[in-house]
């Protein structure tokens, strides 16, 4: 049986990780499960919670700005004496987002704490994602302890700590409440009912010779654009080099992307390549244009030529444009149901507009 959260979830067409963010957060209001939480942290290698505490999910939320809004604050004292002493961020499939977890990080106070609670299957690359992301930022995230009650790392005096959905329930259901132990109940077959449909539908598509045909035609779709592109001196890659690479130097990512680096327009580096994560979020294509750097410059190029294209005209696109981890990205169109030459020409097309943005003249937005 799926639970009552997940009928709620698919009824409602509400994320589950936000279902789950709202009961956990309401489960926090009691004292008991503020009692259970701080012994978690506690096993965990973090001593510093204490009950009395004051929560706030993301939907009532104050903090936070830019996409940034934690799931769930944790915070003693009102006003200006207020101290966020921790920050929950609930995953069940979603990776990290561009703020995650280095603003995250900045907000909580000294000796503060960033919590991630994950699956069990998803342990070890989240864990991965994030020590890169704050390596990337400049600030290393430096182990403390890992073992069966979850890891935990030290950045700077604050603290970052990933535990998995099944220590929550345990410590939750300690409770003598028996509302917490009814909604601990359904929040567990939310989270078994959520990894059930992900893998379930993923042994439906392994056993579909067609998605391995799609995958394996667009990568080898991508090898003859780019290398029309360098042939049109449209994208030069770098080093003339042929060879298949990860998009990130984080290499914990790595297995989802395959592409060329090179330089694009006004000697920009970009990344051309297969994407399956932004083609799981975004749907619109397998193959994408991605830019890591000048990002602030690089959007007010394409706000100065929306209009001038069909695929900019519409302002969503650059919001929906920037992926989580802060680039800017633009889809290589590949309709369905043309010949190779048609879907050839589109995506080459789309190449010679973006290099277009990228070597017009700036101009002041009104």
């Amino acid at each position: 049986m799926s639970g009552f959260l997940s009928f709620i979830s698919e009824q409602y067409g509400l994320k589950a990780e936000d279902v789950a963010t709202d009961v956990f957060a309401y489960l926090l209001q009691r004292q008991d499960a503020q009692r259970a939480l701080c012994q978690l942290f506690a096993d965990v290698g973090y001593p510093y919670l204490k009950p009395g505490f004051s929560v706030k999910s993301r939907k009532c939320a104050e903090d936070g700005r830019d996409g940034g809004i934690p799931d769930i604050t944790l915070s003693y004292g009102d006003g200006e004496n207020k101290i966020i002493q921790a920050i929950i961020e609930d995953k069940f499939g979603a990776g990290l987002t561009k703020k995650q977890p280095c603003e995250y990080i900045k907000t909580v106070a000294d000796n503060g704490i960033v919590l991630f609670v994950a699956p069990k299957w998803r342990q070890r690359s989240i864990w991965g994602e994030i020590r890169g992301k704050c390596q990337k930022s400049g600030a290393s995230c430096i182990p403390i302890r890992s073992g069966s009650s979850g890891r935990i790392g030290k950045v700077g005096s604050k603290f970052i700590a990933l535990i998995q959905w099944d220590k929550v329930f345990v410590a939750l259901s300690n409770s003598f409440d028996p509302e917490v132990k009814l909604f601990v109940d359904q929040l567990k077959k939310l989270c078994d009912v959520e990894d059930t449909v992900k893998f379930e539908n993923l042994s439906e598509l392994v056993s579909d010779r067609g998605v391995g045909s799609t995958v394996f035609s667009s990568i080898e779709l991508l090898e003859r654009i780019v290398e029309l592109a360098e042939a049109d001196e449209l994208f030069i890659t770098r080093g003339k080099t042929r060879h298949w690479e990860g998009k990130n130097d984080d290499r914990s990512r790595g297995p989802c992307y395959f592409g060329y680096r090179g330089t694009l327009g006004a000697n920009i580096r970009a990344w051309i390549g297969f994407d399956a994560r932004l083609w799981a979020l975004c749907g619109e294509s397998p193959l994408w244009i991605e830019f890591d750097e000048n990002f602030d410059q690089l959007k007010e190029m394409f706000f100065a030529a929306r209009g001038r294209f069909v695929w900019l005209t519409d302002p969503a696109q650059l919001v929906d444009g920037e992926s989580e981890d802060r680039q800017l990205v633009v889809p290589l169109p590949l309709k369905p149901g043309v010949e190779l030459d048609a879907l050839l020409a589109s995506a080459i097309e789309r190449i010679e507009q973006v290099k277009e943005v990228l070597n017009s003249p700036q101009k002041e937005r009104p």
